[in-house]
């Protein structure tokens, strides 16, 4: 415990600009990193990045649209530092995504859209972490997938005080290898 460390930070921007009285533009960010080391040993790495621009328009005063682009990405490493048994293993996750939503205001709240999200999977790499280590390069193959989904919901006012809001959501996974 004497010589382990622990670093970690976020991180987060959001910034909006109206366009007019109609639309407006947003942009928002977050990181984090983390790293969690023992003494003279392993060392543990954590990583998410993530993004997004908005777009939101008022189509009518009955209804709104809200476009999104955004970015994630999740990494982990693990290091070893023993010259004999040293190593680096790492795995990451990239999932890019975008969402058209719609909302029309009458006496029911409808919302419906559609939202894409692309993924690659890097299930892991090992690499040994000098060259007196014993350990095999070993790499996974990454692998592609696509989730695709259409919405819809409807909210209402059953009373004064209470509000029922149902929908269903079709959802396709799409696995390319």
């Amino acid at each position: 415990v004497k010589n382990s460390s622990v670093m970690f930070y976020d991180g987060s921007l959001k910034l909006s600009h109206k366009i007019n009285e109609r639309s407006k533009l947003t942009f928002s960010c977050y990181t984090s990193n983390d790293r969690f080391s023992l003494a003279d040993d392993t060392t543990y790495y954590w990583r998410n990045l993530g993004g997004s621009l908005r777009y939101d328009n008022s189509l009518s005063d009955r209804l709104f649209s809200s476009i999104s682009l955004t970015y994630g990405n999740y990494e982990y490493r693990l290091r070893d530092f023993d010259p004999a048994t040293s190593f680096e293993l790492k795995y990451s996750i990239l999932y890019p995504s975008l969402k058209v939503d719609f909302q029309l205001d009458t006496q029911h709240k409808i919302s419906f859209g559609f939202h894409n999200t692309w993924y690659e999977f890097h299930p892991g790499r090992l690499r040994p972490g000098s060259q007196l280590s014993n350990v095999r390069n070993v790499e996974m193959p990454s692998e592609t997938s696509l989730e695709s989904a259409l919405y819809m919901s409807d909210g209402f006012d059953l009373s004064e005080k209470l509000y029922l809001e149902v929908g269903f959501r079709f959802s396709v996974f799409n696995r390319f290898g």
